[in-house]
Formats: C-alpha cells, structure tokens, sequence
C-alpha cells in the first residue's frame, strides 16, 4: 500500500502542480463575507505525502519492488517550517493557526506543541485548529482491532517522532498509542479548535468497516444503533477531558455525515448550524477567546430521515 501510494499526489510532489493558487472558497476564501477571520491572512498549503501525518523518522530509504521509498515526514515538516521561517519571512509573523484536515488534522493534534517551539519571538497569538481529525481507538463493527493494529504498525514501522512528553509519559509501555488523536487531544497544551462529526464518513465506512458492502442484510437493523453508541462514545472521549472544557479551546461536535468536505465546503463552512450558529461562527468566538463550543450532539433516529440535524446534507 505504501509503494503505491508512493506514485500518486498522496506519496509524492513529483506529479505535483509547479504553483497552486486558492483564494475561492471557505477558510481560504480572500472574500471578508465568506471568510471574515481569515481572509487577508497569508496561506501556506503543506500537502501531505508522508502517510503518517509528517510524523515519519525512518533514517535509511526501503527498498520495494526494487525501488527506494521513504518515510520521512518528520523531516518533510523540519525543512517546511525553516524554510517559512527564513525564505518566507514567517520568522516575522505575530498570528499562527496550524490547521489541517483528516490526515492533516491529526498532525494538526500531534505537532502543534511542537510547532509552537519553532516560532519565533515576534509570535503573539497561536493557536491549532483540527478538522475531521479526531480517529478513534476502537475495534470495527465486527469486532477486529483492524485500525488500532495499523496503526501501531506504521508507528513502528515509520519510528514515528512525536513531540509530546506528557502522553508518552502516561503510555510509557504502549507508546504508540501516542499516535492516536483520542490520547494525543488530552495533553495537547496549545489553544485548539477540534471541528468533527460524530458520524464522520471516514471513520464509519473504514475504521468501523460499516457499509452496504460490508453488513449483512440480516444485521441492517443494527447498524444505526451501532453507531448511535459509538457517537456517545465518542463525545464521551472529547468531553471527558479537560482539553475540552479549558477556557482557551473551542470545538464544533456535529452529526453530518461528511468528513473534511463537512468542514471545507460551503455547506460545512457555514450552512450546517447547530443552537442556530456555523462552524464559522464558533471558530470567530473561539479567536477572540470567547466560549466556543458546542453542546452534546444529537443522535441518529431508528427510521427515516435518520440525520437529526436538519441542516446537515440528508443521508
């Protein structure tokens, strides 16, 4: 899987476009009505290659099919932030948001403390912002520990770098478990903003391996009770922490069922609502350090519509 993932856009820069320009939509958008909080910022898109959310430290290239592959994210991220800092001037900056989606919202989680040693003085507001993110340890509906054994393999297998002494303090004998969000969230000590469904698409048809594909008609009844309870669960694992509740973090917990697209589009930016506000609106309290977060979510109907947000995209 890695040695194939190494000839697309997602394992390499080489089919990469020489310049990329997006200023159109949503959080990117450089309209001031779309994107009131961000958009005269400046951007840097750090695409995502690595397979490991930059988190690789593998020192020598493997050989597969005879060719080398690499996993170096960790590095990838090093070079990245230096050249910001001293060929694009962000050695000057006074306002950071680390953000990222998916992937890129778990290295959002995983890397922001470190991050933040990288900037510099000049620095006066930084904060994290995780969309989509938020992938728990938990076996599937069929009760194999098929994501939780992934993961501890490609951390292993990538000699995975983190910079989190407190959540591998806490996981002295299973440090790898420092690699899922859920531990990760709970020490993380930069200002974050965690935007997720609860119903995320990612995580029902791949890490809970729930689909038509892969349920029996026989079982169909018990798919929405299923994940009703794994919902709850996963509110439980966000809201029983303190990261939750400090003072300096926010969040926006939805039931759309979307994954990064719930977040990046115009109807996950700001048309999904939930106590009538956006996901847009809550990140704009949540900057000027104002309580920002939303309450526990709803849960799926037995029956038809089964969505119980309204303004979620219907199922």
């Amino acid at each position: 899987d890695c040695y194939e993932r190494s000839k697309t856009i997602l394992g390499s820069s080489k089919q990469w476009a020489q310049t990329r320009s997006d200023r159109s939509s949503q959080i990117f958008s450089a309209d001031p009505k779309e994107n009131p909080d961000f958009y005269n910022w400046n951007l840097v898109d750090v695409a995502y290659c690595d397979g490991a959310s930059f988190s690789g430290n593998v020192a020598e290239p493997i050989t597969v099919n005879g060719e080398e592959i690499y996993f170096r994210g960790k590095n990838i991220l090093e070079a990245t932030v230096w050249h910001l800092k001293y060929g694009k001037g962000m050695t000057f900056a006074t306002d950071v948001v680390l953000a990222g989606c998916s992937a890129g919202g778990l290295a959002t989680l995983l890397h922001a403390d470190w991050f933040e040693t990288r900037l510099g003085p000049s620095v006066k507001n930084y904060k994290a912002i995780s969309f989509s993110g938020f992938f728990p340890d938990t076996p599937n509906f069929q009760g194999e520990p098929w994501y939780p054994s992934v993961m501890k393999y490609v951390y292993e297998m990538q000699q995975v770098d983190i910079h989190s002494p407190g959540c591998l303090a806490d996981n002295m004998n299973e440090q790898y478990k420092c690699f899922f969000a859920q531990n990760q969230y709970r020490h993380i000590k930069t200002p974050v903003f965690l935007a997720n469904s609860v119903y995320d698409m990612y995580t029902i048809s791949v890490i809970y391996n729930v689909s038509q594909q892969t349920i029996p008609e026989n079982e169909n009844n018990l798919v929405v009770p299923y994940l009703n309870d794994k919902s709850r669960s996963l509110w439980d694992l966000i809201s029983w922490t303190g990261t939750w509740w400090a003072g300096k973090n926010g969040g926006f917990l939805h039931t759309c069922f979307t994954h990064c697209a719930g977040c990046l589009t115009d109807s996950g930016w700001s048309g999904v609502k939930v106590d009538g506000m956006s996901l847009r609106d809550y990140l704009g309290l949540w900057l000027r350090n104002q309580v920002a977060r939303t309450r526990e979510p709803c849960v799926y109907t037995l029956g038809e519509p089964f969505q119980c947000n309204p303004t979620c995209p219907p199922l």
